[in-house]
Order: C-alpha cells, then structure tokens, then sequence
C-alpha cells in the first residue's frame, strides 16, 4: 500500500462510519415521519402527498 494513505487510513475508516450511520438515522427518521404521519391521518395515501411536498417540493 501507499505509505501516504497508510497515514490516513483511520479517517476513512472514520468517515465510513460516519457516513453509515448517517444514512442509518437518515432512514430511522423515514420510518419513524411515516409511522407518525400514519397514525396521525389514518390515511397513507395522505401522509405521503404531505410527506413529498414537505421533503421533496413535489405535489401530486
């Protein structure tokens, strides 16, 4: 292996964790906006057009 990188091999290691666990809180949140939004309406179909308009901009 390159010596340089052999230097900086921790930090990617580091910020692969880092990215892993981003993208697991990221669809943690997902989960978790759905279920509420769910049991707030009673109707998914609903949860979902509020969910895209407010995350994506996108009304349908």
């Amino acid at each position: 292996m390159i010596p340089i990188l052999e230097e900086y091999a921790y930090l990617l290691y580091v910020l692969e964790i880092i990215l892993i666990m981003l993208a697991a809180i990221i669809v943690i949140h997902a989960i978790v906006v759905m279920l509420w939004g769910y049991s707030q309406t009673g109707d998914f179909l609903v949860y979902l057009r509020n969910f895209y308009h407010n995350v994506y901009g996108i009304d349908f």
